[in-house]
C-alpha cells in the first residue's frame, strides 16, 4: 500500500495547497500519525502530485475517490480484532514497559495497517 493510500484509508484527505502538504482533519491526527506524515512528507507530496495528474486525465475525474476503493474505509480502534489488541498491549506493557498513552498510540497505529497484515502481527 502506498503512503497516500495509507493516509486516506485512515480517514484523512491529503491535498497540496500552494505547494504545501495539507492533511485534513488535522485535529484528528494522533501524535504518532502526525510524526509518520512528517517523516513521509516528500513521498506524500509526490503521490498527491501523481494522483492529481491522473485525475486531470481521467474521463470521470472521480475514479480515485475513497468511496470507490474496494478495500473500504479504515477501521476504528474498536473494530480491531481482540487478539490483535491483546497482542499489541502485551508487547507495549510487558516488553517495553510503556505507559497507557503509548499503548493507545500503538492501537491507533494499527488502524493504519492493512488488514491482511493483522494475522502476522498477532503472532
Amino acid at each position: 500500500m502506498g503512503v497516500l493510500q495509507k493516509v486516506e484509508r485512515a480517514g484523512f484527505s491529503v491535498e497540496l495547497i500552494n505547494g504545501r502538504l495539507s492533511v485534513t482533519p488535522a485535529s484528528k491526527l494522533s501524535s504518532s500519525q502526525d510524526e509518520w506524515i512528517r517523516s513521509h512528507r516528500d513521498e506524500l507530496i509526490r503521490a498527491v502530485r501523481l494522483r492529481d495528474q491522473a485525475l486531470e486525465t481521467s474521463p470521470s475525474g472521480n475514479d480515485r475517490h475513497p468511496a470507490n476503493d474496494p478495500a473500504g474505509p479504515p477501521v476504528a480502534i474498536e473494530q480491531l480484532p481482540e487478539r490483535l489488541v491483546t497482542a499489541a498491549t502485551r508487547v507495549c506493557v510487558e516488553i517495553h514497559n510503556d505507559p497507557p498513552k503509548a499503548v493507545q498510540a500503538m492501537l491507533e497505529d494499527l488502524t493504519w495497517n492493512d488488514q491482511a497484515d493483522w494475522p502476522a502481527l498477532i503472532e
